[in-house]
């Protein structure tokens, strides 16, 4: 199956999922998430109710990075509005690796004690760029058909085409930056969004203004890419540079 099949399966699915789809607002390096979801998955901590004040009072307290980790992750799983408020008021004072630990645990604690409050399904879904509501958050690379730099006109051109798609798909466009030859972008595409038309309707609009952007591009949700990892990425891996959204990254949890 073509990744742009598994993708349109993904979406359809949730698209038709009979609940709330939870999606992590954050930006969180995808390590720092597969590493929660690992220790959440592998401990499923035996949670009584009377240790919560304890591990309330202990990640207070507690200097210790790794036993943070795992009294955050046990918070996360009690169901308990106390619990949920100890880890929403550790991430006001929360820095570094930890900060982006305690937001998964702020989004996992959110989902299971909705899911318990209002007695419906859940889909828990994160992404390295996080998100928004129903909408992922994108890094999005356009290249033009030349090696020159873009002119000003025509980054005029390629600016004001997707705000007016984008307007049509209800995507909000956070960022759009010219460089050399191609243009990076960081938005928030509603999961939905068939996001290969989007750019294909974007870059064909744009080019009746004389053809110099190519139908090439990039998508990816794990990370922003620097000019030099872009560089790299296209003189290492021309041919997955694809007309399609490749590459995301979904984990649930029941």
């Amino acid at each position: 199956m073509e990744p742009e099949d598994i993708v349109n399966k993904i979406i359809e699915g949730l698209t038709k999922f009979r609940g709330k789809v939870n999606v992590v607002n954050h930006e969180i390096d995808v390590h720092v998430q597969l590493k929660y979801f690992d220790f959440s998955r592998s401990v499923r901590l035996q949670i009584k109710d009377e240790d919560l004040e304890e591990r309330i009072e202990e990640l207070n307290s507690s200097q210790d990075f790794e036993r943070q980790k795992e009294l955050l992750v046990a918070l996360s799983h009690f169901t308990d509005v106390k619990a949920f408020r100890a880890i929403e008021n550790f991430e006001k004072i929360a820095t570094g690796e930890i900060l982006e630990w305690t937001r998964m645990a702020y989004a996992e604690a959110k989902m299971l004690l909705e899911g318990e409050l209002l007695g419906e399904n859940q889909l828990f879904i994160s992404t390295g760029l996080g998100g928004s509501g129903s909408s992922f958050r994108y890094f999005i690379v356009l290249f033009a058909n030349s090696e020159n730099s873009l002119e000003e006109f025509q980054c005029k051109i390629i600016k004001n085409e997707i705000s007016f798609i984008f307007k049509e798909y209800n995507a909000k466009l956070e960022e759009i930056e010219f460089i050399n030859n191609f243009v990076t972008i960081v938005a928030l595409i509603p999961f939905e969004t068939p996001i290969n038309i989007l750019f294909k309707r974007a870059i064909e609009a744009s080019n009746e203004f004389g053809n110099f952007m190519s139908f090439n591009f990039l998508i990816n949700n794990a990370k922003r890419m620097s000019p030099e990892e872009i560089k790299e990425f296209v003189d290492n891996e021309k041919e997955n540079i694809i007309n399609s959204s490749k590459g995301i990254e979904f984990d649930k949890m029941n």
